[in-house]
């Protein structure tokens, strides 16, 4: 099964720009949820983890190598809904919508997108009803030292 869904078929070169897009969101992931720097990891830090839906007019230049249709992971980093996410999930997107573990899908505004982070913000334009998950110091990380990353996947039972 293809976790980035797309209607049209990704051009030359996305495989490159997957994998690389993957590797960042899991660093942010990394940063975000690491339980050994202080954080406990329990059922609301993983509520604070959603899906992010994004759909992208055909006509937009990069809906040839990144499909009309992207599904990803965000963070919810703040009370006020503000969600972290892959920015190329979001670019030139003219619908958002993030997803909780209750599976209502709460439409979302576009606040920015960074090129040189590869990193996109968005908000919720309804209250999620989760808890924001606290950031995680990544400089302080070993080699060899054991982190999770989670991601969404749905409900939770």
């Amino acid at each position: 099964m293809n976790a980035y869904p797309c209607r049209r078929r990704p051009g030359p070169g996305w495989r490159r720009f997957f994998a690389a897009a993957q590797a960042v969101a899991t660093l942010a992931l990394l940063t975000l949820v690491h339980p050994a720097l202080g954080q406990t990891l329990g059922e609301a830090t993983v509520r604070g983890v959603v899906q992010v839906d994004a759909i992208i007019p055909g006509d937009a230049r990069t809906a040839d190598s990144l499909g009309t249709e992207r599904v990803g992971t965000g963070v919810v980093i703040d009370s006020t809904g503000l969600v972290v996410t892959i920015g190329y999930l979001i670019v030139e997107a003219s619908e958002v919508t993030i997803t909780a573990a209750d599976a209502r899908a709460v439409p979302a505004t576009i606040l920015a997108y960074d090129h040189e982070s590869g990193f996109g913000l968005i908000r919720a334009n309804q209250p999620l009803g989760v808890a924001p998950v606290g950031l995680g110091n990544s400089t302080a990380l070993r080699p060899m030292q054991p982190l999770l990353v989670v991601s969404h996947a749905g409900e939770l039972d």
